[in-house]
């Protein structure tokens, strides 16, 4: 957005990719999944490539540089994707902290409703809602004693605009008679 109305320059697509200078910044498939690699230091380029067991890739040309590397993404993916393959996102994650590479898995849904952290922490709400009957939501972001999260669900179409349009807005019961009326609420 701020390329074209500052510049008049589109944005290219590039995937997953980040759009300018380091690679790789992005996604890779693996073993079971996903993981989201962002390598932007040399410290964490060079960790990568001896993580991966390919220590001459710091002296290939083509790899030497942030640019080179962004430049040659996809000759360094057709490098990296097949190692990443061989190994589950655990493995990955767990031996990227062990080097300070910033990784993290990409999982699922049904991974989330799984994992470890968030059932501990009960981020996970069940809820029963008119229609669908009891279903699972998502809960606070983060937990503060003072001011606790309030779970409710979304409102149905409607449920709400006697307290938005008269309550917020000042329509008065006429009003929304009126609204309805017309099929405009």
């Amino acid at each position: 957005m701020t390329a074209w109305t500052h510049l008049g320059a589109l944005n290219v697509r590039t995937g997953n990719r980040y759009p300018v200078g380091n690679h790789p910044l992005t996604m890779y498939p693996c073993k079971d999944g996903y993981v989201s690699v962002s390598v932007v230091t040399p410290a964490q380029t060079e960790n990568l490539f001896l993580l991966m067991g390919m220590p001459e890739l710091l002296e290939d040309p083509r790899f030497a540089t942030d640019f080179g590397r962004w430049d040659r993404a996809d000759e360094l993916d057709e490098v990296v994707v097949p190692w990443m393959m061989e190994h589950t996102m655990e493995e990955i994650v767990t031996l990227s902290q062990e080097l300070r590479i910033p990784c993290t898995r990409v999982p699922t849904f049904g991974q989330l409703l799984d994992d470890h952290q968030l059932g501990a922490r009960d981020y996970w709400v069940a809820m029963e809602h008119p229609f669908a009957g009891r279903q699972t939501y998502a809960g606070a972001p983060f937990k503060m004693s003072e001011t606790p999260w309030q779970v409710t669900r979304a409102p149905l179409l409607g449920e709400n605009n006697e307290e938005i349009y008269g309550g917020e807005l000042g329509c008065s019961k006429e009003d929304l008679v009126r609204l309805r009326e017309r099929n405009i609420i």
